[in-house]
């Protein structure tokens, strides 16, 4: 594999690399999102509408089961509480650090490009449990599911996880760069 050159097209350190590809996965999500059942109509005539239970946003009590139970919202809680925890100590891999010699060494870009887009995507999973935590914890019954507001919190619950592989991407690509010979 031979490295990315600088004048590629979404760099790891541009903030549009990550802003635009998380851009493009929630659009691509959308339309795997509509498109997923219909290609499932379409080449599997035989056992597609048997396995396949479309639940849009009308959610019916005799085919739903949504999990409040402490176990579930708790976890979501902890694991939003321990990201955040991470996001703080990201912090670090952008400031100058000290080299065997006790002087200041500024980050290359790369690292830095590394803690941005490693940050953006702790953010969004961080946001994606804090969301689901709360869902969890406050939509308890079947009517509360059909409402605007679980829908909207639900929607953005998902959609962080959808988007986030722009930011795991940039992250890999920064990876990849801290790799390279210097020049």
């Amino acid at each position: 594999l031979k490295p990315a050159s600088s004048n590629c097209l979404f760099p790891a350190s541009s903030f549009c690399c990550a802003l635009s590809s998380q851009i493009m996965l929630g659009v691509v999500s959308k339309i795997l999102g509509v498109a997923t059942p219909l290609l499932g109509r379409v080449f599997d005539f035989t056992g597609a509408p048997t396995r396949y239970e479309h639940a849009g946003f009308h959610y019916n009590p005799a085919d739903t089961f949504f999990d409040n139970e402490f176990g579930t919202w708790g976890t979501d809680y902890g694991l939003a509480l321990v990201m955040l925890c991470g996001l703080v100590a990201l912090r670090s891999l952008e400031h100058a650090r000290r080299s065997q010699n006790g002087r200041a060494q500024p980050p290359s870009p790369a690292r830095i490009a590394l803690a941005r887009s490693s940050k953006a995507l702790i953010a969004m999973y961080a946001a994606s449990v804090f969301t689901g935590a709360i869902a969890h914890q406050c939509f308890i019954s079947v009517d509360m599911l059909n409402t605007p507001q679980f829908r909207a919190l639900w929607s953005a619950c998902v959609g962080t996880v959808a988007t986030a592989g722009g930011a795991m991407g940039c992250a890999a690509v920064a990876l990849f760069r801290l790799q390279e010979p210097p020049p």
